[in-house]
């Protein structure tokens, strides 16, 4: 099935539950940590340092200041963010797991730098406060009470993370978030602005178009074509999706996917669902869960924004933009006055660099949408 969420829906198992950890569901409490979860990120624009050659204990990863980071406590780190994010370590080429450890350990030395600049400013989280984010999030995820708390536990257990773990990494992701909202506090829009970003962002505040499709996924592109010469010489699509799709979630009920928005659907699919008439069959097209065939049953045309009925939408995201790009300019100063020294194992390429590819959790989607 092409909808990016169906990878979702079908992880049933407890260790996928302790991936979905965040911080509270309000736009302040989802900011998140901004560069402390770089992990597998490509970076932004670099920067040049005179980096100290004091030389680092044996089994050292790195260094902020005085504290050293050993290779034992940066396995455990990372361990955590599996269990958080479902950060994996990459499988196959050397250099990609070497490019990996290198952006863990540059991950976990920002995070350090924002801690102590948290600590400094006098944002940072208390325990009850971590405490309680992390009970609200069992309870959600996992169900009240002892049951609950035993199948947080035992999720834990099966990606080798401790509560202790996770109560650290919760407690930090807070106090980024007050942090960032520290930083960027008195960052304003005003009403010219606004009307000036109505253009860049009146595609996101409009309705996008809408289409009810119907789907056939099979393991070859020949059987596709088969399946798509049926179709156009009349066949019944419902009845050829029961008898050949390999998608379970839709199978049995004729291949129906439901309305849905381009944004929703792998790229490539969506160009072609999107690219065909009403009542068209599409395909052979290739996504990750195999070769496609669709068919269009019917289009919900979409509506542009109006500027009056998406004003405070507008406002959301342009001062969200100015808070980013405050925030980046503050994360990169700061980088530029700690002392970060590695180990020539765990040194990254770009010790410096702010990401521009990897935000925190930005304000919700202007009309709701599943894109």
């Amino acid at each position: 099935m092409p909808i990016k969420a169906a990878a979702a829906r079908a992880a049933g198992e407890l260790v996928h539950r302790a991936r979905e950890l965040r911080p509270p569901r309000r736009r302040k409490g989802r900011i998140l940590l901004v560069v402390a979860l770089l992990l597998l990120a490509s970076a932004g624009t670099g920067g040049f340092v005179w980096w100290k050659s004091t030389t680092l204990p044996d089994g050292a990863a790195f260094a902020v200041g005085d504290r050293v980071v050993m290779e034992s406590e940066l396995q455990r780190r990372m361990e955590t963010m599996r269990a958080l994010y479902g950060v994996e370590a990459p499988a196959g080429a050397p250099e990609r797991m070497d490019d990996y450890r290198r952006a863990a350990a540059k991950s976990y030395a920002v995070a350090m730098v924002l801690t102590d600049k948290a600590d400094e400013m006098d944002v940072s989280t208390s325990d009850t406060a971590a405490r309680a984010t992390l009970d609200g999030y069992i309870s959600r995820q996992f169900g009240p009470g002892r049951r609950g708390r035993g199948g947080f536990v035992t999720a834990l257990g099966n990606v080798g993370a401790s509560e202790d773990d996770v109560l650290a990494e919760i407690k930090q992701q807070l106090a980024v978030s007050k942090l960032f909202e520290h930083i960027t506090r008195d960052v304003t829009v005003s009403e010219p602005e606004l009307r000036e970003s109505f253009s860049e962002f009146q595609d996101r505040l409009g309705v996008p178009e809408q289409r009810w499709l119907r789907n056939i996924v099979v393991d070859s592109r020949e059987r596709a074509a088969e399946l798509v010469s049926r179709l156009e010489d009349g066949a019944d699509f419902a009845t050829l999706a029961g008898q050949y799709s390999l998608d379970g979630s839709t199978r049995d009920t004729g291949g129906v996917l439901g309305l849905v928005a381009k944004s929703e659907l792998e790229p490539r699919y969506g160009k072609a669902a999107f690219g065909a008439t009403d009542g068209a069959v599409y395909g052979p097209v290739q996504t990750q869960r195999g070769w496609n065939v669709g068919l269009v049953d019917a289009i919900k045309p979409g509506a542009p924004a109006r500027y009056d009925e998406v004003k405070e939408q507008l406002r959301t995201l342009v001062k969200y933009d100015e808070q980013l790009s405050r925030w980046q300019q503050w994360l990169a100063d700061a980088l530029q006055a700690a002392e970060v020294r590695y180990a020539d194992a765990y040194r990254p390429d770009d010790p410096l660099s702010v990401p521009t590819n990897v935000r925190p959790s930005g304000p919700p989607s202007p009309r709701g949408g599943r894109g």
